[in-house]
């Protein structure tokens, strides 16, 4: 193979479709390859959108078959109550393959797509993926550097919501 250029292998970053987003301006932004709307995270402090603020995915380790963290009693709630957020009121926990189609390997701290205006700590988010082998557990990403992980679901993390897809 002396003096021949390497194949480009699928998955080297080099293959693909290219990213495409819209900042729509009203605290979303959408995935034009995927049709995927995300929520934009903010400084508000308090507010639900804030960039710091944590939520559990489960109340108990021994209540896993049921979403009743405080993703799914004040989180998802309060942006599906009309007139609700952006104007839609079908905001979801995105699966671990939706969120990990933000995260950019050419960034870090953090690896998510540099068109999210609003601030992002690099950290965990949750996913709605719970792993199969052990439902105490579900998949979350770390923003730091885009790596996909396990833990608890009594555990506090940063949730970012979705809404519609292809």
């Amino acid at each position: 193979m002396l003096g021949r250029a390497p194949a480009v292998l699928p998955g080297d970053g080099l293959t693909g479709p290219i990213l495409s987003y819209t900042n729509n301006g009203d605290g979303t932004v959408t995935d034009n390859n995927t049709g995927l709307m995300w929520e934009v995270k903010d400084n508000s402090v308090t507010g639900i959108h804030d960039k710091a603020r944590t939520f559990t995915w489960s109340t108990s380790i021994g209540n896993t078959k049921d979403p009743n963290g405080t993703i799914f009693t004040d989180f998802l709630p309060t942006l599906n109550t009309p007139p609700c957020f952006a104007g839609h009121c079908d905001w979801r926990l995105p699966n671990v393959k939706e969120l990990l189609s933000i995260v950019d390997y050419s960034r870090y701290d953090p690896s998510i797509a540099g068109v999210f205006p609003g601030p992002t700590i690099s950290n965990a988010y949750w996913s709605s993926t719970a792993y199969i082998a052990n439902p105490v557990l579900a998949y979350y990403i770390n923003f730091y550097g885009g790596d996909v992980n396990l833990n608890g679901k009594v555990t506090s993390y940063r949730v970012r919501a979705v809404r519609g897809g292809r």
